[in-house]
């Protein structure tokens, strides 16, 4: 494949070699740009230091903890990790947790030095990166416009060079946004490859842990360690055979299939043009295109919606109804909309999903991968919405309905628009993670989108005054 360029020069923001070095990196820049970015609600320097450098003495006598070894990263802050407080993005409910959650124990295992806990719209509810709480999370292409949510500070945190990689959940497109209005890769893994134990829950039945990094090959990491290795993991589980070398592998026979409805309406033209032209890039690579129907879409964002607010209440309604002020406005808004879903609702709801899923799993006996946008637009100012729900309701429109399919899905950033990253969805079947890497990593291999950094990374300065559009 013919390699297509980043719009910006490519810069490297970390050293070359060493877990301290880099560590250090990251640590000055939290100290010069988290107080406007808002990414980080805790940072933990004198252990991030620490395990930096159990990890270099380890490297100068032959030893290597595994797939992340000194790798700095940070876990979003509903995602337990002994050493941080856990708010789930409310001051009210934070506890100190004795035991990590098991994908931060895997994190750890495989020689990740955890640097801090991310912000995140509260209770992972929300897709703006707003918290009443602890503040705006910003975007740090652009400081006047949202970064996504709710693993908003999580992206936010890997775009700006704060860390290499970190941890998000996603319950309805919660990794997947975020990823795409920052330029990053983000991985919604298959249910059950990533136990939630030790992870704050917001609809159960939806709810998965994701890792997000600028390479696809760090997220490939971060994907093994946090499915964990095969002595801990049941056979079925863990992802057999995947490692970079297979990820690697070229294009040629691989089937991608594009939806003629529903993925492509609502979609600014030029995040169209931008997807449209990545498809080519992997078709130039060897892959066959076609054209697949996928009528039924639509009606996945009322499902969801449905299920998974009722899903919330059933988990808050006792606090909520106890201490009401305790919950941000948008979220308490929110939460309460769930005890209107009836008993026929949900059950509807759980029909459709069986429904959809089987119309989308049927078509990969035709194609190995699906792609659609992950977003409809680049990152918006927080002021084009009058409403944050429907906020929500527009930046996830293309996610929904690949959650309800029960299918794992990544977003691969694949371009700009005004100076704002763009994404695209690349969706498998079930346990099938292997080819949505082998399709980032192919695509990044030829492209140069994911090197390019905001300028406030090179400067170490973030202007909130310095925006591409005017946001009040």
């Amino acid at each position: 494949m013919a390699a297509v360029q980043a719009t910006d020069p490519v810069w490297r923001p970390f050293p070359v070699a060493g877990a301290t070095a880099t560590v250090e990196a990251c640590l000055e820049r939290i100290r010069a740009l988290n107080p406007v970015l808002n990414a980080l609600i805790t940072v933990d320097e004198e252990a991030a230091l620490e395990r930096a450098r159990e990890c270099d003495d380890l490297g100068a006598h032959g030893q290597h903890l595994g797939v992340l070894h000194g790798m700095p990263v940070v876990v979003k802050d509903n995602i337990d990790a002994v050493g941080f407080p856990t708010s789930s993005g409310s001051p009210a409910v934070e506890r100190h947790p004795e035991t990590d959650a098991t994908a931060v124990a895997r994190l750890r295992a495989a020689g990740a030095v955890i640097v801090g806990k991310a912000n995140l719209d509260e209770f992972a509810l929300g897709a703006m990166g707003i918290n009443a709480h602890f503040g705006r999370c910003r975007n740090p292409w652009d400081p006047g416009r949202v970064p996504g949510g709710s693993s908003g500070g999580s992206a936010v945190a890997v775009a700006a060079a704060l860390c290499i990689g970190a941890l998000g959940t996603d319950t309805s497109g919660s990794v997947r946004t975020p990823a795409a209005l920052n330029g990053l890769v983000g991985l919604r893994p298959s249910k059950g490859r990533v136990p939630l134990t030790g992870t704050t829950p917001v609809s159960p039945f939806f709810d998965t842990v994701g890792p997000m990094a600028r390479s696809a090959v760090d997220v490939l990491r971060l994907f093994l360690a946090i499915a964990g290795d095969s002595t801990t993991t049941p056979a079925a589980l863990h992802p057999q055979g995947l490692d970079v070398a297979s990820a690697m592998r070229d294009l040629v026979g691989l089937r991608i299939g594009v939806p003629k409805e529903f993925f492509f309406d609502e979609c600014h033209p030029q995040v169209e043009d931008r997807v449209r032209a990545a498809i080519q890039v992997l078709q130039d690579g060897g892959a066959t295109v076609v054209e697949v129907d996928l009528p039924d879409a639509e009606p996945a964002h009322a499902h969801l919606s449905h299920m998974m607010l009722a899903d919330a209440y059933q988990f808050h309604h006792e606090r909520l109804a106890s201490e009401p002020a305790t919950y941000g406005p948008d979220v308490r808004r929110r939460i309460l909309a769930g005890k209107d879903v009836s008993g026929a609702d949900y059950s509807a709801g759980r029909s459709w999903a069986a429904h959809w899923s089987s119309q989308v799993r049927a078509t990969f006996r035709d194609v190995d991968v699906l792609i659609s946008p992950t977003v409809p637009r680049p990152a918006p100012c927080l002021e084009d919405f009058a409403d944050t729900l429907a906020a929500t309701a527009h930046l996830t429109h293309y996610s929904y309905a690949w959650t309800l399919a029960d299918v794992p899905i990544i977003s691969v950033p694949c371009g700009f628009v005004d100076g704002l990253p763009v994404g695209m969805q690349v969706i498998a079947d079930h346990f099938r993670e292997d080819l949505l890497l082998r399709v980032a990593v192919n695509y990044q291999h030829a492209t140069t989108w994911h090197q390019a950094w905001p300028d406030m990374i090179r400067t170490g300065i973030a202007e909130t005054t310095t925006q591409r559009k005017e946001c009040s």
